[in-house]
């Protein structure tokens, strides 16, 4: 019965175990509204995850009185990818994220604008 017993009491140590280092590998991003909470504000993602990330592709949902709309807003639309001058950073917002690092996305009304334009609707938040 004491075999038993502290059988029971490792396997139960071990799930918690596994548990933890399950939690801690997973990645957990988070998308905010910083300064201010207006349309003018900033998007901001940030890598709360113990592991470094990689940002692949950013989607908008619109919701408007003729229905919804999905658009990729993940490269920026003013960009122009053949100018040697630009940095990944000023055509892409893809990207690696390090652990506790933030990427500034835009402000939303910059997103919803782009987003707009890619379905032609009339873009004023």
């Amino acid at each position: 019965m004491t075999a038993i017993g502290t059988m029971l009491v490792w396997i139960f140590y071990a799930h918690l175990l596994l548990a933890g280092f399950r939690r801690q590998r997973q990645a957990r991003i988070l998308v905010n509204q910083g300064w201010g909470y207006q349309v003018n504000s900033v998007c901001l993602a940030s890598n709360m995850s113990h592991e470094p990330v990689y940002i692949q592709c950013i989607f908008i949902s619109l919701r408007t009185r003729d229905g919804k709309y999905r658009s990729s807003v993940t490269d920026f639309d003013d960009a122009e990818p053949w100018n040697s001058q630009n940095t990944p950073g000023e055509i892409t917002r893809q990207g690696p994220l390090g652990s506790g690092e933030y990427m500034n996305l835009g402000t939303f009304r910059t997103l919803i604008r782009q987003a707009a334009q890619q379905h032609d609707l009339s873009h004023d938040p």
